[in-house]
């Protein structure tokens, strides 16, 4: 409950609060007062003093500060009181306020705010106290202590306030823009006013931003009665005339702005308010690098740009952009189909990272919050896509071997190659269909390392065992090394090979041996003219003893002759070789053939003999020498030579012409046995009856058709055998006939349904064309009684040669006992002409037997003419009865018929070997007619050293069995002659190998078979001495010394062997394993070139490439 002290307290408090309020009223009139006319002051000032606004800012600054003073002192202060915030008066203080107004009042005021307290300090019993209090507050509760306080009476104050208002109210009546525009400068202190002109300053542009570095164009218009002649425009501290466009109209560029500015305009003395250009931060780009990662497989070295925004890369480049900025918030990167922003990684760096697939190109541009900067360059990306691998090749074929294919290629890439192989199908026709090899691939090497590069290889056709009708295609392929897209390859070329079917086989046959018939044929003729132009110049030089220019000129038609024939025997000889060639590479030929073909072209080779090639080098010295006898003398050796040449050809034709014959007897024999099979099979399924007689009727009829190819085939036999000189039986007993009829007669009875006829008729005529079959393969040569035939006649004609020799050295015996007048001796000479009649007839079988036997070696028929042309002189000698020179020529007759009787020996052998490896299981036949060594052969039977030294041994036992102290044979002892004969054919043998091997190792001239030529002619000596009978001594220290050179000879022979493997081993095979040396021009080339070939390595890719180009270029295959 309160008491009435609460109540005193609770006036007192009221009394406080209205007495801050009287403060604060009072407060408002002085400060109304006082702002008032501190602003009148302030605005009169500034209106009539123009200040600038330096001054107009401290007069503002000053207004603000005073009039917050007043404001704080005489209102803020009094209202924080009002509201008890900070101290405010006591009790006490308000009592003696109170006491002015209330005099009584005051005492007991007091008193009774001091028993209070006095209570409050009072430990003991107060009651006293608080009645004495209660009583006196009592005493007081009726005095109003508010009315204390009368707030009317600040009515006297108005006289502070009133004055400066009416002041102030008067002249915002009369003058307005007193205050007005006073106020309006001292608020806008910071700006100037100029002074009114008569015309105003109108600047047309709406925007003062201005990006940085860029120029801003001012655009001014004057509006008033008047204009000024001109305008000026005021930066700073500068003044610029304006471009007066009109009277009223002025411009102005501001050029590279790169700081805020402030202008205004000046004309006849005014000046216009200023103006403020705000510069803007322009987003620029500094710089940028492009960092290049280029794929690993194309070997370029990574690489970075420089504020070089244009690429050339290859696919698959990996390139980092980083951008160098300034003032940018954004940057943008605009492709064709798609924009990028970059992030920053720091302030003023964008990085950006693209896999660049695809030429395009693209923009970068800038911004920040203020603006976009316009300037942008564009840039180009150019892509450089992995190109293809490219492939040329050149192929070239073996002129001998057209199956052995030699290739030169180029290559070239971008940057490489990952594999290079060369892959061919075959597809054969030996079937009834076609039928695809699968594909096979060889593996070729090559560097990879570089963009283009040359290549070789070889490839034989002969490994496929391809035959007649078969096609080989095949091609190169390569393949880059791609690393991004994966590797491409490409291909050459397709390439075919077509064998020959069987029928232009055949025709290409039969046209190679017309021929080569037509040849052999034109060169006998020009060999029997060539032998009576030099018959009828010898006669001539026989009457002259000197030559004339005409005889030069006959000789040198002779040696143009001679030459023409050579050279027609050498195409007859290729064609025949290419004939073979083409034969064994497509047909299944027998081995007797493959031998005969072989055996023919031997001789064919040793027509024109290296002794003939002396001959007429001979021939062409002594012409120049113009000496009648010598070239008499060679005349007549070239006489004897061209004989020899022409009984070769002849034999030569012969025995074309009957390999040719045996062939197409074989070939009808294979088909004829085919055939047999297929009606065999055929009267099988007839029989049988499981197939249509349709499908019977039409396998019938063409066997039909094949047979009558077959007939068609008899009828070329029988015009090739005709041409034969020994023709062969070629009766077919009615068999040929009688298998037609056979075939019509099955091909009616399977019309008629008559199968068992049919079937019959088949089986008939198959086993009858196995009787052609048989009797083709005697024709063919094959059978053994032909062989036995041949071999029976060549040991007869063997026989009567070792007995004509015989007879010989008989007659030629007799000569030496005789005195030329004793009657004897035209008996003898009778006798002579006997043998040479005999030997007229061993040559003419001789001739006849050898156009069957091709292992007659062709000096065969030299050694018989030179029987025929020495008894010749041997009979004219013995008429004149010139007895040494005759016996000379007798002596000759000896050494070629004993060397005749050691070659048909050898002959003989062979033929009896080849017979015996025909019949497997069965033993060698007898060895007739003699035991002659044979030809020695190089690699065996021993080394011509070891040959000699048995030739030595065998010289001393027959000089053991001669008379002693003379060296010949005793009378009678045909024994010892026989085996001096021998003796003397061995040796001769010896020596012709010798003059062999000296030819061909001074075929390339560098004459390291001089010394081998020297040991033929000391054995020729031996030879006379043996043919002599004169085996002496000196014949014994002759042949010491022959084994000592040969010994001498052959080791040397066994060094340049050694050197020739050797070389041979650190060169490479020219063939196959080498197909560059088929290309040695281009190779040259390449050399030419080699020091330009040499690319500076710090040259640029493109750079590098164009000179791959040019140099792939200078020798494109």
């Amino acid at each position: 409950m309160a008491t009435n002290y609460d109540f005193l307290v609770d006036k007192l408090d009221s009394f406080i609060r209205k007495y801050y309020k009287n403060k604060i009223l009072r407060g408002i009139i002085y400060s109304a007062g006082i702002l008032v006319g501190f602003f009148l002051v302030v605005a009169l000032l500034e209106y009539f003093g123009r200040f600038g606004t330096a001054v107009r800012t401290a007069l503002f600054w000053s207004l603000i500060l005073i009039a917050g003073y007043v404001i704080a002192k005489y209102i803020l202060y009094p209202l924080i009181k009002l509201y008890r915030l900070g101290k405010v008066i006591s009790y006490d203080q308000a009592s003696m306020i109170i006491g002015t107004h209330f005099g009584e009042v005051q005492d007991k005021l007091l008193n009774t705010l001091q028993l209070k307290r006095q209570s409050e300090m009072t430990k003991g019993d107060i009651s006293l106290l608080n009645a004495s209090i209660d009583q006196k507050a009592d005493e007081l509760s009726p005095i109003p202590f508010n009315n204390a306080i009368d707030l009317g009476s600040n009515k006297r104050y108005l006289k502070y306030a009133i004055p400066p208002l009416a002041i102030l109210l008067v002249i915002l009546f009369a003058a307005p823009s007193v205050i007005k525009d006073s106020t309006t400068r001292l608020v806008q202190h910071n700006q100037d006013f100029i002074p009114q002109a008569p015309f105003d300053f109108k600047l047309l542009n709406e925007d003062l931003r201005v990006a940085s570095q860029e120029d801003l164009e001012l655009k001014l218009k004057l509006v008033g009665e008047a204009y000024p002649s001109d305008v000026r425009l005021v930066i700073g501290n500068s003044t610029f005339r304006m471009v007066k466009e009109s009277p009223m109209d002025y411009r102005y560029v501001i050029k590279n702005l790169q700081d805020n500015e402030t202008f205004l305009f000046e004309a006849d003395g005014f000046r216009s308010r200023p103006y403020s250009i705000e510069v803007l931060p322009k987003p620029l780009l500094l710089g940028f690098q492009v960092t290049l990662d280029y794929p690993r497989y194309t070997g370029l070295k990574d690489e970075v740009l420089r504020n070089s925004g244009d690429l050339s890369v290859p696919i698959g480049t990996r390139a980092k952009w980083s951008f160098d900025t300034k003032d940018t918030d954004d940057l943008l990167i605009h492709f064709q189909d798609s924009t990028y922003r970059p992030d920053s990684e720091s302030r003023g760096l964008f990085i950006f990272n693209s896999l660049l697939t695809n030429s395009s190109s693209y923009t970068v541009s800038t911004k920040n919050k203020y603006l976009t900067n316009p300037d942008s360059i564009r840039y180009a990306i150019n892509v450089i896509p992995d190109l293809y691998p490219e492939i040329a090749i050149r192929e070239q074929r073996d002129s001998i071997n057209d199956k052995n294919l030699y290739f030169q290629g180029q290559i070239r890439d971008d940057y490489g190659f990952s594999g290079l192989a060369f892959n061919y199908t075959i597809q054969t026709n030996r079937t009834d269909s076609a039928v695809v090899k699968g594909l096979q691939r060889t593996e070729l090497p090559f560097s990879g390392t570089v963009s283009a590069e040359r290549f070789y290889h070889s490839f034989s056709l002969d490994e496929l065992d391809i035959k007649a009708g078969d096609v080989v295609n095949y091609y190169f392929e390569v393949w880059d090394n791609d690393g991004f897209s994966g590797a491409k390859s490409s291909r050459s070329q397709t390439l075919r090979y077509e064998a020959p079917s069987l029928e232009e086989l055949a025709q290409m046959e039969e046209s190679a041996n017309q021929e080569i018939k037509e040849t052999l044929e034109k060169s006998i003729k020009d060999a029997q003219e060539l032998q009576k132009d030099v018959d009828e110049l010898r006669r001539d030089l026989l009457e002259k003893k000197e030559l004339d220019w005409q005889d030069k000129k006959k000789i040198e038609k002779l040696l143009e002759e001679q030459k023409k024939l050579e050279k027609q025997v050498q195409q007859a000889q290729q064609r025949n070789e290419q004939n073979v060639q083409q034969q064994q590479q497509y047909e299944d030929v027998s081995e007797k053939i493959l031998q005969k073909q072989q055996q023919l072209q031997e001789l064919f080779e040793q027509v024109m003999s290296p002794e003939m090639q002396e001959m007429m080098a001979e021939l062409q010295r002594l012409m120049e020498e113009l000496d009648p006898d010598k070239l008499e003398e060679q005349l007549e050796q070239m006489e004897l030579s061209n004989e020899d040449i022409e009984s070769e050809l002849d034999r030569n034709l012969e025995l074309f012409k009957q390999l040719e014959f045996e062939i197409k007897a074989e070939e009808i024999q294979e088909k004829l046995d085919e055939l047999a099979e297929k009606q065999e099979a055929l009267a099988e399924e007839t029989e049988k009856g499981e197939k249509s007689q349709e499908e019977l009727k039409e396998e019938q009829d063409e066997l039909k058709e094949e047979y009558k190819e077959i007939q068609d085939e008899l009828e070329k036999l029988s015009e090739l055998n005709e041409e034969l000189e020994e023709k062969n039986d070629l009766d077919m007993m009615g068999l040929d006939e009688e298998v037609a009829e056979d075939m019509e007669n099955s091909s009616d009875s399977i019309e008629n349904g008559e199968n068992q006829d049919a079937s019959d008729s088949q089986q008939d005529a198959s086993d009858k064309m196995q009787q052609m079959s048989q009797m083709m393969s005697a024709m063919s040569g094959s059978s053994a009684e032909q062989q036995q035939e041949d071999m029976d006649a060549l040991r007869a004609l063997l026989e009567n040669i070792i007995e004509l020799s015989f007879d010989q050295e008989e007659v030629m015996r007799a000569y030496g006992d005789l005195e030329t007048d004793d009657p004897k001796y035209k008996a003898y000479n009778q006798q002579q002409r006997k043998l040479k009649d005999d030997a007229v007839v061993v040559k003419d079988s001789l001739l006849a037997l050898s156009k069957r036997i091709a292992q007659i070696q062709p000096i065969v028929n030299k050694e018989i003419n030179s029987v025929n042309q020495n008894m010749d002189k041997a009979i004219e000698l013995l008429a004149d009865r010139q007895t040494p020179k005759a016996n000379s020529r007798q002596q000759y007759v000896m050494t070629s018929l004993n060397n005749l009787a050691l070659l048909l020996d050898e002959a003989l052998q062979q033929m009896q070997q080849q017979m015996a490896n025909s019949m497997p299981g069965s033993g060698n036949c007898e060895k007739p007619g003699g035991s002659g060594k044979g030809k020695p052969k190089s690699g065996k039977g021993g080394s011509m050293s070891q040959m000699q030294k048995a030739m030595q041994k065998k010289l001393e036992q027959l000089q053991k069995g001669m008379t002693p102290g003379q060296g010949k044979a005793g009378p009678g002892r045909f024994g010892m002659s026989e085996q001096l004969a021998r003796t003397a054919a061995e040796q001769a043998a010896i020596r012709r190998e010798l003059e062999r091997m000296s030819q061909e190792l001074n075929k390339d001239g560098s004459g390291a078979g001089n010394e081998i030529k020297e040991i033929a002619k000391q054995m020729e000596e031996t030879e006379k001495d043996i043919v002599n009978m004169q085996i002496t001594r000196q014949t014994l220290q002759r042949q010491q010394d022959i084994l000592t050179r040969l010994l001498k000879s052959e080791k040397a022979e066994r060094e340049r062997e050694q050197d020739n493997k050797r070389i041979s081993n650190e060169a490479t095979d020219y063939d196959l394993s080498s197909p560059e040396n088929f290309f040695e021009y281009q190779k040259a080339r390449e050399k030419e070139v080699e020091l330009l070939r040499t690319i500076p390595p710090s040259l640029k890719p493109y750079y590098k490439n164009k000179v791959n180009e040019y140099f792939l270029n200078f020798d494109q295959p």
